[in-house]
């Protein structure tokens, strides 16, 4: 299968360092292959998902470096994975859902060591049943530390990333 996926965005930057952006996306999803044909909870009738989003946000390059964004994404055939008595997965589709919230993130260079702290808030529904995505985190956290400037480095994880299908780890 083929999807065009389109994104537009404006950037403004009324001085060196500080800066706006504004974006709209179209992104989709296709099932996987063990989503359509897993012997243990496989679903061939999984539609594509289809997502919008717009997001809006600042980022600032002084001293230290900052940024903040809010987001908004409207997502219809939501591929959702439900944990069965079993221990296995069976995939759905949720037909409308939502994913809404903010990122913020600050990081500081100190010579040779560079520290990164970011949180996350996500607030998902079930536009179907009027209830909040089950398996998702509402809060995420990443704190990175590197030592020197040549890549080697240590990324402490909590939580996953936002976006359509992310689960809570």
């Amino acid at each position: 299968k083929t999807s065009l996926n389109p994104i537009a965005g404006l950037r403004f930057a009324p001085i060196r360092d500080l800066s706006f952006h504004l974006s709209l996306s179209r992104k989709s999803r296709f099932p996987s292959m063990r989503s359509l044909y897993s012997t243990s909870g496989g679903n061939p009738a999984l539609q594509d998902e289809i997502g919008t989003t717009v997001e809006a946000g600042a980022s600032w390059a002084g001293p230290f470096e900052g940024s903040l964004a809010v987001f908004s994404t409207e997502v219809e055939n939501l591929i959702y994975s439900v944990r069965q008595p079993t221990g296995f997965n069976s995939y759905t589709n949720i037909g409308k859902a939502s994913v809404k919230g903010f990122e913020v993130e600050a990081s500081k260079s100190l010579g040779a060591f560079d520290a990164r702290l970011s949180y996350t808030f996500l607030d998902t529904k079930n536009k179907d049943r009027d209830d909040h995505l089950r398996r998702r985190a509402p809060h995420v956290g990443h704190r990175v530390r590197r030592a020197g400037r040549d890549g080697h480095g240590e990324l402490v994880h909590a939580g996953g990333e936002r976006g359509l299908g992310t689960l809570q780890v």
